[in-house]
């Protein structure tokens, strides 16, 4: 008797362990830099272009996060997303591509609490403020690891996360896997990309790596 009531307790133990693993969740907002003031720089590797972003207040509790490129000449503006928190979702509004803006109909929204292994997928209208046209697009999540541990030459960061990305418009794909530090969004990111040409036989294809070089919570050295 004892012996069993041994072995239930052990069972029971091991469904518990197994059940809040794969319950595992990630509130994706700490892990944003969505709080104005904030922002990184990236450098390609092998390369000297430089990227960077700060994320600035915008209208009715919007956030928006202003994205620049450096080639060696000085920060030029590149484009823009526009975001929303609440107390249960992750929003995005809306992007501005450097020529036009496009809003998210209807909003492209995710759960704040992700759970790990798990996707998120999302299939959305954007329209463009400008003319009204429209374009369909598919962003698709997944945070595969979290309590990582990230080298970069800023420093060490813990309790990371990686997240695995896929974003897909009319003759467009791009999958992206990125380390997220907590209160500071990506450290690293990997991006391959592949592009439609005006021939149905060819493509593009590109690919790229990005790290953390510089990064604060307030006066930005861009633009």
């Amino acid at each position: 008797m004892r012996r069993s009531v041994v072995w239930a307790v052990i069972v029971l133990a091991v469904l518990a362990l197994s059940s809040s693993v794969s319950a595992a969740t990630v509130d994706i907002v700490n892990y944003s830099a969505l709080k104005p003031g904030k922002w990184s720089i990236f450098q390609e590797s092998g390369g000297t272009s430089k990227q960077g972003f700060i994320t600035v207040a915008g209208a009715s509790g919007q956030i928006v996060r202003k994205y620049y490129n450096n080639e060696g000449a000085g920060w030029t503006f590149d484009s823009s997303t526009v975001f929303k928190v609440t107390s249960t979702s992750f929003q995005i509004i809306g992007m501005n591509d450097g020529k036009d803006m496009w809003i998210f109909e209807p909003a492209c929204t995710f759960p704040r609490l992700l759970t790990v292994n798990q996707s998120y997928h999302r299939s959305i209208i954007m329209r463009n403020k400008r003319t009204n046209a429209t374009q369909f697009t598919v962003i698709c999540i997944c945070v595969t690891q979290k309590g990582i541990t990230v080298h970069t030459a800023p420093g060490t960061f813990s309790n990371c996360i990686k997240i695995r990305k896929y974003e897909y418009s009319p003759g467009v794909m791009r999958m992206t896997t990125e380390l997220y530090a907590p209160g500071r969004e990506k450290l690293k990111s990997w991006v391959s990309k592949i592009k439609d040409t005006t021939n149905p036989e060819k493509e593009t294809q590109s690919s790229f790596t990005k790290e953390l070089i510089q990064f604060g919570d307030s006066d930005p050295p861009i633009p």
